[in-house]
């Protein structure tokens, strides 16, 4: 039920967190000097909604994953699932390509900024998706093995977890390798914005 909630309070959310942050950075003051730019705003506002529309399309991703599990398992077909995955995860595609392909038009070789901003972005999905991971993964292969060695009339079939832990992990990977990357290549080379993710 919580999940439901999630899924459709985020699009209201998320628009009010991000104005608000770059209200905030735009206004706040260190020292008498602006603490960000409206440049360095803009980007950050980017990178903001990537990370939201990369949520969103993998609570799509899952929900349709799990429609498929529950389908197999008890031959139950749930069309709301069905519409509220490709619903979740068309928007969070379109969402994505827009902001990944208007981030790139704006974005200037010669600041150091998006550097930076693209870093911490980094690192807040590889831990948004790692501890998602860690958490569902042995939910998954637990009650996984406890459904078919219990008898399975008595234990909901692991449908839901396994349709998360197939949706997150692949995602943690995917940055935990863009994480290693830069690190590895910040310590032989002075920081570049040739480097890009998603």
């Amino acid at each position: 039920m919580g999940i439901y909630v999630l899924s459709s309070m985020l699009p209201f959310f998320v628009p009010i967190l991000v104005i608000g942050a770059i209200v905030y950075l735009i206004v706040h003051r260190r020292n008498g000097e602006n603490g960000i730019t409206a440049y360095s705003a803009l980007i950050t506002y980017f990178y903001i909604v990537t990370s939201a529309s990369i949520i969103t399309l993998s609570i799509g991703a899952a929900h349709l994953l799990f429609v498929i599990f529950k389908s197999a398992y008890d031959g139950e077909e749930i069309v709301d699932e069905v519409t509220l995955g490709f619903t979740l995860l068309i928007t969070g595609v379109i969402i994505l390509l827009l902001h990944v392909f208007g981030r790139r038009k704006v974005e200037r070789p010669e600041e150091k900024s998006p550097t930076t901003l693209r870093r911490v972005y980094s690192f807040f999905m590889l831990a948004v998706y790692s501890l998602t991971s860690l958490i569902i993964l042995p939910l998954a292969i637990n009650e996984t093995i406890l459904y078919y060695v219990e008898d399975s009339g008595h234990r909901d079939d692991p449908s839901w977890q396994l349709a998360v832990a197939l949706v997150a992990v692949p995602i943690w990977i995917y940055y935990l390798v863009q994480v290693l990357k830069e690190t590895r290549a910040a310590k032989q080379y002075p920081p570049t914005d040739n480097q890009d993710t998603v």
